[in-house]
């Protein structure tokens, strides 16, 4: 078995198509056609939706949110086909979550020409390929907010796919497609290794439909713990497989002390009460995420004002990190930055104030990073390059403050109550109180996104996060462009904002005049350099305006998602991991029940806000995570815990 935490991204082949008879697309690779040359739609509903009994499932309250596996994704028919019916037949407000493993994906151009040959769902199949991503290993999640659909695709063979998204809950899934190319002509991924990994994600009812009905398929689904049944195949085909998960057989081999025994959202039928602690981008994307994803009360509570924090800055840059290593930072912050970008212009470029960001290198450490970057396999942004800067097309700078009110105002029904501290927080026999000096609730589930306060609730935090202060100024020296120079500086209502510093020390409220000096010299430096102006730096007083605020920043730089561990039963259970005994000789994790952290974005909110806040609505709504399992891990809170 393939250890996670050593996948690293890889170029992938994309398919390689040629057309039968000019409209049916076929794979070179596999020498196999991708759907029925008679009704590829029929063939859909005949050999996946109605054997997984999709329609009642989307119809019952009780399902609010589904979760379906497939393996080969191809031309997307099965995932549209799925859409359709969920658009048609869900009375809720559940999410769809639709996770499919794609080994060889098809060129964008090529997915094109299918839909329009076909004509096939046209203002979903557009949807899909306004989002299709760049054809890169790993996951790469797709939001249709509108239904409440969420697609994630995995580009990667699917065992390691499935590795990669190794389940912290037992069985995520509600409904497996299995439609690869079949076993004769596609032998990787019908295994007993493939058919283990798939049985980790399942539970007790999920259900399993494919084409094939090779006998060694039907065995080994058996051996794993479904019960499988044939019927007669679609059009020519003589025989399909069908069958339900009846008793899981096989352990999942995620690390104990990471994993978790249950969803709360699905421990019981009712709507769950949820508070949001913390007003700034992380609170607020992640009360507009929860709230679609059921019919849930959700209240966001702000010690002062929503966006009053570092979210509160008059501009943020939204770019990606910059590094030549596939490290898990390198990894996270990216699909961060992605996702992130995706969603603002998908559904709110009207914020975006000027796009594009100019990375300068000062230093020679700079310009070796730079290059790296540049060079890397992974690096797929839209750059342009010259001696000493690399512009990132991709990049914009936003105003941070209107994204949170936005999310706040599209978000399903979320109470709002700001300028209420937290004075204290108590646990209940099934919920948790939280107080306030006027105001006092009982909630189901509590979310942290207060930054570096959450420390005032748990110690322990202390010890691994601390505050970072960041100062910036608004100046009226013109700008033309976004620059990043260690610092940044941004157009800004005919002048520029310039910063921020980013200080551990200084703990004040009060404006520094050193950190004005430093990062406004740097700023002069990189107009010398770009714009051929050389100015002398302005002094404190000569700045339009200036703002402080502090950011958390933790001890390995990753943000801090997650279930908040019982440090207690941890400091007991897991004293001797580093004698390296067995997995098997741990209990799985406990967890303060219904408490979880959402901090330590560190000055990269912007880029981390909707990743973050997406994975932890599936990981608390209990409706499949998406993201990469060494990632998860790599922000886990737990992680400091073991550490201690």
């Amino acid at each position: 078995m393939l250890d996670p935490k050593h996948l690293k991204p890889y170029p992938i082949t994309p398919a390689d198509l040629y057309w039968e008879k000019k409209d049916i697309p076929k794979s070179v690779t596999f020498d196999d056609i991708f759907y029925s040359r008679q009704s590829p739609l029929e063939e859909v509903d005949y050999v996946f939706i109605q054997p997984n009994r999709l329609p009642d499932k989307f119809s019952k309250p009780a399902h609010q949110n589904v979760t379906i596996g497939e393996f080969g994704f191809g031309t997307g028919l099965n995932f549209l086909a799925t859409w359709a019916l969920w658009r048609k037949q869900r009375k809720h407000d559940g999410t769809l979550h639709f996770i499919s493993f794609e080994k060889h994906p098809i060129p964008l151009p090529d997915l094109k020409k299918i839909f329009e040959e076909r004509n096939l769902h046209d203002d979903l199949a557009q949807q899909l390929v306004d989002q299709y991503p760049i054809l890169e290993w790993g996951s790469h999640t797709l939001e249709f907010t509108k239904d409440n659909v969420r697609l994630t695709l995995i580009f990667a063979d699917v065992a390691e796919g499935l590795q990669l998204l190794k389940p912290q809950y037992p069985g995520v899934i509600d409904s497996w497609f299995l439609d690869g190319f079949a076993p004769a002509k596609n032998n990787s991924m019908w295994t007993d290794q493939v058919f283990e990994l798939l049985a980790q994600h399942s539970h007790a009812n999920t259900t399993l439909s494919t084409f094939t009905a090779a006998g060694f398929v039907r065995r080994g689904l058996q051996r794993v713990g479904f019960d499988m049944k044939k019927q007669a195949g679609f059009g020519g085909k003589r025989e399909m497989l069908y069958g339900a998960m009846h008793a899981p057989t096989i352990p999942s081999t995620a690390a104990p002390w990471l994993c978790l025994s249950r969803s709360p959202f699905i421990e019981k039928a009712r709507p769950k009460k949820v508070a949001i602690i913390g007003g700034g981008l992380a609170g607020c994307a992640t009360a507009y995420q929860i709230s679609h994803s059921g019919n849930h009360q959700i209240t966001l509570i702000d010690a002062k004002e929503v966006a009053s924090g570092a979210s509160g800055n008059p501009l943020g840059m939204l770019s990606p990190p910059i590094s030549g290593d596939p490290s898990n930072y390198q990894q996270l912050y990216t699909k961060g930055f992605k996702a992130s970008r995706n969603f603002i212009l998908s559904d709110i470029p009207e914020l975006i104030y000027k796009r594009g960001c100019t990375e300068i290198a000062l230093t020679s450490k700079t310009q070796e990073r730079l290059e790296r970057f540049i060079s890397a396999p992974f690096n797929s942004f839209d750059c342009a390059t010259d001696e000493t800067s690399l512009t990132i097309h991709d990049a914009f700078s936003i105003y941070p403050q209107s994204l949170c009110h936005w999310w706040l105002k599209n978000a399903n029904s979320v109470r709002v109550l700001e300028n209420h501290p937290i004075t204290d927080l108590k646990k209940l026999a099934d919920d948790w109180l939280v107080i306030t000096p006027s105001w006092q609730e009982a909630f189901d589930i509590i979310i942290f996104c207060n930054s570096y306060n959450a420390a005032d609730h748990f110690s322990w935090l202390k010890r691994c996060t601390a505050p970072v202060r960041g100062q910036l100024s608004v100046t009226n020296q013109p700008l033309t462009k976004n620059i990043n120079f260690g610092h940044y500086a941004l157009p800004y209502n005919g002048g520029s904002l310039v910063g921020a510093s980013f200080s551990r020390e200084n703990l004040s409220l009060e404006v520094s005049e050193q950190e004005y000096w430093d990062y406004m010299t740097a700023y002069q430096r990189v107009l010398s350099a770009t714009e051929g102006s050389a100015i002398e730096p302005s002094t404190l007083d000569e700045a339009l305006q200036h703002r402080v605020s502090f950011r958390c920043s933790t001890l390995d730089r990753m943000p801090i998602v997650g279930p908040v561990p019982d440090i207690d039963y941890f400091a007991t259970q897991y004293q001797a991991l580093h004698k390296g005994y067995p997995r098997s000789k741990y209990y799985n994790a406990q967890y303060q029940d219904g408490l979880y952290l959402n901090i330590g974005y560190g000055s990269r909110g912007l880029s981390l806000a909707v990743l973050c806040a997406s994975y932890l609505a599936e990981l608390i709504t209990g409706k499949g995570v998406s993201l990469e399992s060494h990632l998860v891990n790599a922000m886990h809170p737990a992680r400091f815990v073991l550490a201690q």
